[in-house]
């Protein structure tokens, strides 16, 4: 787990060298939910399936990064949190959240 955790840290920094990008920083609490996530997949045996959900979350971060006002503001509405937005990891039931 801790090789998968490095290649997403890795990753994530250089996508904040992209000079038209806006920075995703996720929050402490997002990274323990990322590490439990990672840890649940790896748990259950499934090696690709970590994988995947480090790939969906850098995909869905780089999107983000790009397009900062992307994403639904359902659970906005929902939660009476102006701007709250998400967007889903495709095949994986988890969904970031910013802010």
């Amino acid at each position: 787990m801790a090789h998968i955790l490095r290649r997403y840290v890795i990753w994530f920094s250089n996508i904040l060298d992209v000079s038209k990008r806006k920075s995703v920083i996720p929050r402490e609490l997002a990274n323990q939910d990322v590490e439990e996530a990672v840890a649940y997949y790896l748990t259950e045996g499934s090696d690709k399936a970590a994988l995947g959900f480090i790939t969906a979350l850098e995909n869905a971060y780089a999107h983000i990064s790009q397009f900062p006002a992307t994403g639904s503001l359902r659970y906005s509405h929902e939660l009476d949190l102006p701007n709250l937005r998400f967007w889903p990891l495709g095949r994986y039931p988890q969904l970031v959240f910013l802010h």
